[in-house]
């Protein structure tokens, strides 16, 4: 995606996106383990997708 690299990823059974600014050299199927920045963090609501105030 250019500058940037986004992964689908689960999360406690939940799909989820992660975007990585930096190269990383995952694969596809490899085990990740992330620890996200909370205040860096956009979430949806699923049914509208409208944004959900942090």
């Amino acid at each position: 995606m250019g500058s940037e690299t986004q992964v689908h990823l689960t999360i406690g059974g939940e799909p989820a996106v992660a975007v990585f600014r930096e190269r990383i050299s995952a694969r596809p199927g490899e085990t990740l383990f992330v620890e996200p920045d909370v205040a860096k963090l956009n979430l949806f609501d699923a049914e509208t997708g409208r944004s959900l105030e942090t």
